[in-house]
């Protein structure tokens, strides 16, 4: 969460599973970009909101090496801008594919 707002991005943070509550407020968004923990948690979750979200929600994957947002520095890019690029792409590919 605070990597994605030192990338200027409006964020959330999902903390442990998902509620039906915390995904029905999702609902609010146009575009919802999921950036969830590259682990079998962060899947199951990002597959409970996209179930829920539909084509609102975005899945962002999380390049090799980087388990979570806060990972993205570690890579040889300052982290915001990494994860600017990786949203970014990850939403053109969703349009295209739309």
């Amino acid at each position: 969460w605070l990597a994605a707002m030192a990338a200027g991005l409006p964020a959330g943070a999902v903390l442990g599973a998902p509620t039906i509550a915390a995904i029905e407020q999702l609902k609010a968004f146009r575009r919802v970009y999921l950036a969830l923990d590259a682990d079998d948690g962060g899947d199951e979750a990002a597959a409970r909101i996209e179930e829920a979200l539909g084509a609102a929600a975005v899945r962002v994957p999380l390049p090799e090496g980087a388990n979570d947002v806060g990972d993205l520095g570690k890579l040889g890019m300052p982290g915001a801008l990494m994860l600017r690029r990786i949203v970014a792409q990850a939403g053109r590919a969703a349009q295209a594919a739309a």
